[in-house]
C-alpha cells in the first residue's frame, strides 16, 4: 500500500533557497567608472550617464543640464552648495552676499541661506525677498525660522518666510507684538548696516 503524507525530500525543502545560492553565484559586480571632476569632467554626457568623481568622493549624473549628485562619500544625502538672489526696491550690492546650501530627500528639500552686509552699497526702500535653490513649491509653506543680527547692539531679532506654490521666491517678514507679520526691509524691524547680517532656513515640498 503506498504511504501517504511523506515528508519532503531536502530537495524540495531547499530549492527556493538553492536557487537563489545558484543567483548569486553568476552576479555581477556593477562599478561606476571613476573619473577625476578636477581634471577631466565627462565631456558630451548623455542623459542618465553615471560616474563616481573621485576628486569630491560623489556619485553624480547627468540630468541634461548638469551634474546632479546622488550621494556623497557616507553614501548619505549630499549637501549642495548654490547661490540665492536677495531682491528689493533700489537695493544694490557688488558680488552676491547671498549664499546657501540645501539637501534633496525624494520631493522634500531642506535649505539653509547666510547674507551677509558688508557688500551693500545701497539698502533700498522696498520689501526684501529672496530665492529657493531648486524646484517650485508644490503648495504655500511657511518656512520655519530665520534671524536678523544687530551688531551695533549685539543682539537678534526673529525673520520669517513665505512661499508660494509654483513660486521660487521667499517673501520675509519679521514678527510684531500684535501677532501679525510685517514685511522685512531697509528700516524694519530696524535700520540696516553694512556690519550685520541675516540668515534664513526651513524645509519645503516640489511639485
Amino acid at each position: 500500500m503506498p504511504f501517504i503524507n511523506l515528508p519532503p525530500t531536502a530537495s524540495e525543502m531547499f530549492w527556493d533557497l538553492d536557487r537563489r545560492i545558484r543567483a548569486l553565484e553568476t552576479a555581477y559586480r556593477f562599478n561606476f567608472p571613476n573619473v577625476d571632476f578636477n581634471t577631466s569632467t565627462p565631456t558630451n554626457p548623455n542623459v542618465g550617464d553615471a560616474f563616481y568623481d573621485t576628486y569630491n568622493d560623489q556619485l553624480k549624473y547627468w540630468d541634461g543640464t548638469k551634474w546632479v549628485v546622488i550621494a556623497d562619500n557616507a553614501f548619505g544625502v549630499p549637501v549642495v552648495p548654490f547661490t540665492s538672489t536677495w531682491s528689493g526696491t533700489g537695493l544694490t550690492y557688488t558680488n552676491n552676499p547671498a549664499v546657501g546650501q540645501y539637501s534633496r530627500v525624494g520631493k522634500m528639500i531642506t535649505f539653509y541661506i547666510l547674507v551677509t552686509l558688508t557688500n551693500v552699497t545701497n539698502f533700498g526702500t522696498g520689501d526684501y525677498s529672496l530665492t529657493l535653490p531648486t524646484g517650485l513649491p508644490s503648495q504655500m509653506h511657511a518656512v520655519i525660522q530665520g534671524g536678523l543680527h544687530d551688531t551695533s547692539t549685539n543682539s537678534h531679532l526673529n525673520l520669517l518666510g513665505d512661499l508660494a506654490p509654483a513660486s521660487l521666491n521667499i517673501e520675509l517678514y519679521y514678527p510684531t507684538s500684535n501677532g501679525i507679520n510685517n514685511r522685512f526691509d531697509h528700516n524694519s524691524p530696524l535700520t540696516l548696516a553694512t556690519a550685520d547680517y541675516f540668515y534664513i532656513s526651513g524645509t519645503y515640498f516640489i511639485a
